[in-house]
């Protein structure tokens, strides 16, 4: 986050923690959110990938590509 911070918006975390500290609070919950959510879009393609993927369900691809858009598209929400 840190990395994120020194590049758009000139500051350090710890800067950010001594003058805001409820948006410095705020942005690491933020952040932990996304890595979670892109943690279980990877665990959802995990399992149709050795379950229904294998069995030759016909849903298995479009849910592939689902959990995919759902990670590619927090992982750029993360750049903002």
């Amino acid at each position: 986050m840190g990395f994120y911070l020194s590049q758009s918006a000139n500051t350090t975390l710890e800067t950010l923690s001594e003058t805001r500290p409820e948006l410095s609070l705020l942005l690491e919950v933020i952040f932990k959110a996304n890595g979670l959510g892109m943690i279980m879009s990877g665990i959802l393609a995990v399992f149709i990938i050795l379950f229904t993927f294998r069995k030759g369900k016909r849903w298995s691809v479009p849910a592939l590509g689902i959990a995919g858009g759902i990670g590619f598209i927090e992982k750029s929400f993360l750049r903002l």
